[in-house]
């Protein structure tokens, strides 16, 4: 529900990722009915294995782990959340029981919400369950859905922090919140491939945005972005060169935590001081990005005095004596073999790595991605003839805030109802997003393309253009953009480090 360029965002999803349709269905109900048988005659549905696309409009039974109470929902959770805190240092949080005020709601919230999503959304034999609700003690205002560690499989439950409830937030909204977590649960966007499946690279032009959903799969812009989303998954979604090597997020800045916490077993005091450095700076950052875009607004002779200061600190503080590898430390933090890591690590990015300590090895990989994320930049403005900024991608959360307009129309409700609610997150700046949409001009889509997200102001624009584009039924369109999904491309192989749980759930 929170992006990393906005303050709230919250997420919807449309099923079509997770299912094959006809252009005749109505997959989206935008007519007020649904066309949609919610049985399947695909003999793969509920064999016992997860398909995560089969020939009919529901998503396979056999995907989801169902929970027959809240508090077998709360263990399932409760283990994730343990294993999660473990990975990045911290303690997992406290989950509230049914003896807590606030959990009542949260659960009468939930079954209205899925009431009302299982008669106008394909949801199969889903429908006979009932979500599980877990209320987190968080004062954060989010709301996720997380997959099964085991399986993989979706868990049918909806994680609610308490600071969600603590929001001015209308019972009407935060039914919407429901809704719409769980169709991140339903339309499987935390199984296996969905979200890549899903996604769709194309280029807005200089005088305004096309939706996203009605645009095919552009080859020429996908050779670009994709490349630059998997580099900047890995270090921060941040191409400035005043940066340096110096990782802002990703595995690569969560190896540099891990060596970090390696180097102070020898060096305490000096990783102290360097882990203060990096904190307050990464503070100083998130404070000086503009809001509706998240640019960074910082003087780059600062960031680049700034990011010296830290480098130096850390190799003569922290890394000081300090004799691990940038392989051995891979290999420690994932369990691995020193061999077994050099021989999964693509002989590009082994040449960067081998032989090198690990802080130099972070920073010859993360010099060398924001380099190639600045080629990317370039070469979309040469071939394209328009700025880097006019890229797109259709993202699940994209497709979400597209559902979320059919699902409320066919409530009877504002069909854009859930774009004030959004702006209403920006504070001071909602007045200039609000300008920006009555005068139909494009917000920006939100710098850092790491956040399926986007930006908060653009996703409000966004909805009440798909709002009145999908006014008169959007059914052969919504039909045409499975058909029109990109191919499957290889994914691109990056130094074998994984990503934390954490980076799994779905906000």
């Amino acid at each position: 529900m929170l992006s990393r360029t906005g303050p709230l965002l919250f997420c919807y999803t449309a099923l079509a990722s997770a299912c094959i349709t006809s252009s005749s269905d109505d997959v989206d109900c935008s007519s007020g009915k649904c066309d949609i048988d919610q049985t399947c005659s695909d003999a793969r549905y509920g064999d016992g294995t997860c398909q995560e696309q089969i020939d009919c409009q529901v998503p396979d039974i056999d995907c989801f782990r169902t929970f027959d109470t809240d508090a077998e929902a709360a263990t399932w959770f409760a283990e994730f959340e343990a294993l999660s805190a473990m990975q990045t240092g911290g303690q997992p949080r406290k989950l509230l029981d049914a003896t807590d005020p606030r959990f009542a709601h949260v659960r009468e919230l939930a079954d209205k919400g899925w009431e009302a999503f299982s008669k106008a959304r394909p949801v199969g034999e889903l429908a006979k369950k009932r979500p599980g609700v877990v209320l987190i003690d968080d004062e954060t205002p989010n709301a996720f859905v997380a997959p099964d560690i085991s399986s993989g499989k979706a868990g049918f439950s909806i994680q609610v922090q308490t600071g969600l409830l603590a929001l001015n937030a209308s019972d009407d909204q935060l039914l919407g919140v429901m809704m719409h977590e769980l169709q991140h649960a339903v339309g499987l966007h935390v199984v296996g491939g969905t979200r890549d499946r899903l996604r769709k690279f194309y280029a807005a032009s200089d005088y305004g945005d096309p939706i996203g959903r009605l645009e095919d799969d552009d080859p020429k812009v996908r050779e670009l972005g994709e490349p630059w989303k998997a580099a900047a998954e890995e270090i921060g979604g941040y191409s400035n060169a005043e940066l340096g090597g110096l990782p802002l997020a990703g595995q690569i800045g969560t190896l540099l935590q891990f060596a970090m916490g390696e180097a102070s077993k020898t060096n305490q005091a000096g990783c102290t001081a360097s882990a203060e450095l990096l904190g307050q700076f990464d503070a100083d950052l998130s404070a000086a990005k503009e809001v509706l875009g998240g640019a960074l607004t910082m003087d780059p002779s600062l960031i680049s005095s700034r990011v010296d200061d830290i480098i130096y600190s850390l190799d003569y503080d922290c890394f000081s004596g300090v004799s691990l590898s940038f392989i051995d430390a891979v290999a420690q933090m994932v369990g691995a073999t020193p061999d077994d890591v050099v021989a999964n690590t693509p002989p590009e990015d082994l040449a960067l790595v081998q032989g090198k300590g690990v802080l130099d090895g972070v920073l010859a990989v993360t010099e060398a991605r924001r380099a190639a994320m600045r080629d990317a930049e370039a070469r979309f403005a040469s071939s394209f003839h328009r700025n880097w900024d006019k890229l797109r991608y259709f993202s699940i959360e994209e497709d979400a805030d597209d559902t979320s307009v059919l699902v409320l129309r066919d409530a009877g409700l504002e069909p854009a109802g859930e774009a004030g609610f959004m702006l209403s997150f920006l504070g001071d700046a909602a007045a200039s997003c609000q300008e920006l949409i009555d005068n139909d001009e494009v917000p920006p889509y939100g710098v850092d393309l790491t956040d399926e997200h986007h930006a908060t102001c653009w996703r409000a624009y966004h909805m009440f253009a798909w709002r009145d584009a999908s006014a008169d039924g959007p059914a052969q369109t919504s039909a045409r953009i499975i058909r029109r999904a990109p191919a499957p491309t290889a994914p691109i192989r990056r130094l074998p480090i994984p990503k934390r749980l954490k980076d799994l759930v779905v906000y």
